[in-house]
C-alpha cells in the first residue's frame, strides 16, 4: 500500500532538518501518512510530531488520503501549539504535502518547508513513527 504520490508538479523543497540541532520544541514537526488496516478496509493516519518532544501534536485518521487529511493534522497542530517564525515543517514529498492548500498554511504561519530527498521514502518518520509505536503514540490521543 503506498501513501505517497511523488509524481506531481507543485514544487519541491531542500531538507532542511538533516543538519537541524534541536534544543527544544517547536523547531521541527514531522508529518507523515501511514495505513491502518482494519477488518473490511484500510484507514489512513496522518500524524505531526514535534521531533524533539516526539509528541504527537496533529493527527487525522480517515478513508482517503486526500490533502484533506494532512491539513486536518497540520491544523490541529497549530491549534494546539503557536510556534515561532522559522519553525521547520518536515514531510516526504508526496502530493499531500507539496500541495497549494498544504503549503500555503506553512507559509501563511511562517514556517519553513522541508521535504526529504529523493528516493528517499523512509526518511520522515522512519525512527519516529513504526508499526510498533503506533500503539505508544496513539495511547494519548485516546486515553488522556
Amino acid at each position: 500500500m503506498l501513501t505517497t504520490d511523488s509524481k506531481h508538479s507543485w514544487p519541491v523543497y531542500p531538507n532542511l532538518a538533516g543538519e537541524m540541532v534541536l534544543t527544544g520544541i517547536d523547531q521541527l514537526w514531522v508529518a507523515d501518512i501511514t495505513y491502518i488496516r482494519l477488518e473490511t478496509e484500510f484507514v489512513y493516519l496522518a500524524v505531526v510530531l514535534d521531533r524533539y518532544s516526539r509528541r504527537v501534536i496533529g493527527w487525522e485518521l480517515d478513508r482517503t488520503l486526500e490533502d484533506d487529511l494532512s491539513l486536518a493534522a497540520l491544523r490541529m497542530a497549530l491549534r494546539n501549539r503557536t510556534p515561532e517564525p522559522g519553525l521547520v515543517h518536515h514531510s516526504d514529498r508526496g502530493v499531500q504535502y507539496a500541495s497549494g492548500n498544504y503549503t500555503d498554511v506553512l507559509k501563511d504561519n511562517k514556517i519553513r518547508i522541508s521535504m526529504s530527498r529523493t528516493g528517499n521514502p523512509y526518511e520522515p518518520l522512519a525512527k519516529l513513527l513504526t508499526i510498533w509505536m503506533l500503539p505508544a503514540l496513539l495511547c494519548p490521543l485516546f486515553w488522556s
